[in-house]
């Protein structure tokens, strides 16, 4: 109930979405549409990266890029959205300089 959905597209744009916005399918479901891709291709092309994370959750995330260092941010960073939500710029990903991943770590860690 109060778990969240955090998507990444390969372009850098995030949003969160509370994960009580999805209902449940059964098989053979058609799935739903939860990231909306400017035809242009400024805020990428396909989800680099998807973390499902809970309000009491002691984790951040780190987001990897081709060239870049990786990047820390955590849950509050990122904007809490609906499921028709663009997203918002969180990396800088210049020319072949794309998302490739992301990954959850303790928040009291270092990279």
């Amino acid at each position: 109930e109060k778990a969240e959905l955090v998507l990444f597209s390969d372009r850098g744009w995030a949003k969160r979405i509370p994960q009580n916005g999805f209902d449940s399918q059964n098989r053979g479901g058609k799935g739903v549409r939860c990231f909306f891709f400017n035809r242009t291709g400024s805020n990428g092309k396909s989800l680099a990266g998807m973390w499902l994370t809970r309000e009491e959750d002691p984790h951040a995330l780190l987001v990897f890029q081709v060239r870049s260092p990786a990047t820390r941010l955590t849950r509050e960073e990122i904007l809490l959205q609906n499921r028709q939500g663009k997203g918002m710029p969180y990396i800088m990903a210049v020319l072949d300089d794309v998302v490739t991943g992301v990954s959850a770590v303790e928040t009291g860690s270092e990279i």
